[in-house]
């Protein structure tokens, strides 16, 4: 029987901000932004700086697996070394259903969401590498195939030039400004977006990413403020635990043609399944770091599926192209986001990119990729 050998968890210090064209050329609206003295801090927005934590599985045959956890957050290597490790530690490691649920029980004292989950899903990815890279197949090879030759996708970022120079004109802007700069932050906004219109045509998607920053009654006049406008889907106007407010939003906005989605900061199924089941969102958007890993945003997207609905995972580009992996093989995931990047501040090699509106994955072993030489430093 396989057995593991070693679970090493490398700390990385990045050499420069992961998504340079997303967030720092611009205001970007984020929920704490009420307090002035964080408002548009680059050095500190999210702790950046940090770099990003690496798990390495190794197994008695010295192949290896490798997972990743949120960039900018090192509590979940912590808890990879101290109680995660202990556990899988000598165990085999292609029952990845077993030791996921193994890892979620003993971490409800300290989990259920959070930086438990984070690292559980590092911990998955990685044995989905391994499991991959023993069975000489790509990652949806083992989850039942293709159901798409590539994956259309919209592009993430406030550089919508480049994204339409590169074929690839649907795209989804961050919103510059929150429900506390009040009017006249909604007039900015309205101006944005209407530039944003113009340039990338009638016939492109756009959509907004609100992260967390508005209330309703802002997010019901931003909406009305850009119907004319034609977006597709105003994201994650609100935390994932404001069910409420998300329900009545989508009930407001529904009729204007415009979709209400979110889900990026939920945490596994148990989250997902109260977004979907108190009529939130019209499309689930989990990120991989957060929903538990491969494992669990396959059972995210089956539960979804039996609900009509899609699922379309938050691109990270830390967790490589893990995600699109499950995109590939999901019948109710029909696109996917792409969020727009330097590849050189991406911690894995081999990233995917977008060309003439699709993206694609290659046909190596695993996940196919390895630690980035050029992403940053090794630190103790």
């Amino acid at each position: 029987m396989t057995k593991i050998t070693n679970v090493e968890v490398i700390r990385l210090k990045a050499k420069q901000p992961s998504s340079p064209n997303y967030v720092w050329d611009q205001p970007v609206a984020r929920p704490y932004d009420k307090y002035p003295e964080s408002l548009y801090d680059k050095e500190n927005w999210m702790a950046i700086g940090a770099g990003e934590v690496v798990v390495k599985i190794t197994c008695d045959e010295g192949v290896y697996g490798l997972g990743s956890v949120g960039g900018y957050k090192l509590v979940p290597g912590d808890i990879i070394e101290r109680q995660l490790k202990p556990l899988i530690m000598g165990k085999n490691p292609l029952q990845i259903t077993k030791l996921w649920d193994a890892m979620f029980q003993t971490t409800i004292p300290v989990g259920r969401k959070g930086a438990a989950i984070e690292a559980i899903s590092a911990v998955d990815i990685a044995l989905w590498d391994l499991f991959g890279k023993l069975a000489g197949q790509p990652v949806y090879q083992l989850l039942g195939g293709r159901v798409r030759d590539a994956i259309p996708v919209y592009c993430t970022g406030s550089d919508y030039e480049y994204h339409k120079k590169i074929g690839c004109p649907n795209t989804k802007i961050p919103l510059p400004y929150g429900a506390i700069a009040g009017p006249d932050g909604l007039k900015k906004n309205v101006e944005y977006i209407t530039k944003v219109r113009e340039i990338l045509g009638p016939d492109a998607d756009i959509m907004i990413d609100c992260w967390m920053s508005l209330d309703l009654e802002y997010a019901i006049k931003l909406a009305r403020a850009i119907e004319p406008l034609d977006i597709r889907w105003i994201e994650e106007p609100f935390i994932a635990d404001d069910y409420d407010d998300y329900r009545r939003l989508r009930d407001i906005l529904n009729p204007m043609g415009i979709l209400v989605t979110g889900g990026e900061h939920e945490f596994t199924l148990y989250g997902v399944r109260d977004l979907i089941e108190k009529g939130c969102v019209d499309i689930i958007q989990t990120d991989i770091w957060r929903a538990g890993g491969v494992t669990e945003l396959k059972n995210i997207t089956a539960y979804a599926s039996a609900h009509h609905m899609k699922v379309i995972p938050h691109d990270h580009g830390g967790a490589g192209p893990a995600a699109l992996h499950i995109t590939l093989n999901s019948v109710n995931s029909p696109f996917a986001e792409v969020l727009m990047r330097n590849p050189d501040t991406s911690v894995f090699t081999n990233q995917p990119k977008p060309k003439d509106g699709f993206i694609n994955v290659t046909d190596g072993p695993g996940f196919d990729y390895e630690i980035n030489p050029d992403f940053g430093d090794i630190v103790e």
